[in-house]
């Protein structure tokens, strides 16, 4: 994990922009990329727990964007393990 990355384990909150972060579950699934591209690969559910804007929860994969407090973050690694508890790495990007 590199500097300014936060691990988040499934079922734990971690932060980030100051606003509390969830992983709700993780799995293997299929979705259509943003260039029409069916793909399988390891989703998570996050929960962003923070006020009005920032209270919703979102669906990712690897490479998904999201903004928390007007700021950009983008999922840098999902561990979908067979069992126990996965994780999801996310690392702040310039705006």
């Amino acid at each position: 994990m590199s500097m300014g990355e936060v691990l988040i384990t499934e079922t734990a909150v971690g932060e980030l922009a100051g606003v509390r972060v969830g992983v709700h579950s993780i799995w293997n699934d299929e979705w259509t990329d943003d260039r029409g591209f069916s793909r399988r690969g390891p989703r998570a559910t996050l929960a962003v727990m923070g006020d009005e804007d920032d209270d919703f929860d979102l669906r990712v994969h690897l490479g998904s964007t999201l903004i928390v407090s007007g700021r950009s973050f983008r999922v840098t690694h999902i561990d979908a393990p067979d069992s126990g508890l996965g994780a999801v790495t996310i690392l702040e990007v310039a705006g």
